[in-house]
């Protein structure tokens, strides 16, 4: 479990700056408060020790909602209600920063979450991009029908990247590059890859398809290659930046974390009666 882990590390860091201060006071020739430094450091080790051997596994389960569901019908429900519910019971997902390439090789940057891998072999991830307010399409649709290829940059939680992710999203008209309002410490590389990311996929245009009565267009996007700080596949990436409901980005916590194989078994033939 993800979140007892990161309590013990911070208890741990909390005696190791106990302990320094006390080697500190001990140098200095200062007795007084190590007695108090040191009952800290045991409480704190009494905590890590019954966190680790499961003895408060309790205080990190969270209560289950429950309560009799009832239906809510979409017909003639306002678009920003809709977009609600969908995005609170379709989240958390990724969100990530897509750097395409302008005419003038400057990069224009968007936010996206609205994507999903939906093909192994071949790779394929599946984009959905809407319009401004304005009507307007989205200048990375228009420059993946140019120019055919595209960075998808997924971060951890850090101010810096909340930055960069605010000023991403800001509309722009067509042709100004997002890129250039960022730090000259920000700028993406010659392939979209920006600073800061924890990893990143290159992707090239396939085809475009049209949603019945749906102003967005879906693009479905060939993956070309991952960027990653090794070369051997995560099982997951911790603290991964996601969408959280409506306009809502922070990490992903992973807790009570459960690994399901059964979908690798063969499949069971049942015999039959007949």
């Amino acid at each position: 479990m993800i979140e007892k882990d990161v309590v013990i590390r911070f208890l741990n860091q909390c005696n190791s700056y106990a302990q320094n201060s006390i080697q500190r006071k001990k140098e200095r020739g200062d007795e007084n408060e190590i007695r108090a430094w040191e009952s800290y450091i045991k409480f704190n080790q009494h905590a890590i020790d019954e966190i680790t051997d499961g003895t408060l596994d309790d205080w990190f389960h969270y209560p289950i909602q429950h309560g009799e569901l009832s239906a809510v019908d979409f017909e003639g429900m306002e678009h920003q209600e809709k977009s609600k519910w969908l995005t609170a019971l379709l989240s958390p997902r990724p969100i990530s920063i897509i750097a395409t390439k302008q005419a003038d090789e400057k990069f224009n940057l968007s936010t996206i979450s609205s994507c999903m891998h939906v093909s192994t072999s071949p790779p394929y991830i599946l984009a959905s991009f809407s319009k401004h307010r304005d009507g307007e399409m989205r200048d990375t649709l228009l420059h993946l029908r140019q120019h055919g290829k595209a960075t998808l940059n997924f971060f951890q939680g850090h101010p810096d990247v909340l930055n960069m992710i605010e000023t991403a999203a800001r509309p722009l008209n067509f042709g100004h590059a997002e890129a250039e309002l960022l730090h000259p410490q920000s700028i993406p590389n010659q392939i979209g890859v920006l600073p800061g990311a924890i990893g990143a996929i290159e992707v090239e245009f396939v085809q475009e398809y049209d949603m019945p009565d749906a102003v967005a267009k879906l693009a479905l996007l060939k993956v070309v290659r991952v960027w990653y700080n090794r070369t051997s596949a995560p099982d997951h990436i911790e603290h991964l930046l996601c969408q959280h409901g409506m306009d809502r980005i922070g990490r992903l916590l992973l807790s009570d974390e459960t690994v399901i194989s059964s979908h690798y078994e063969p499949i069971r033939h049942q015999d039959s009666d007949d």
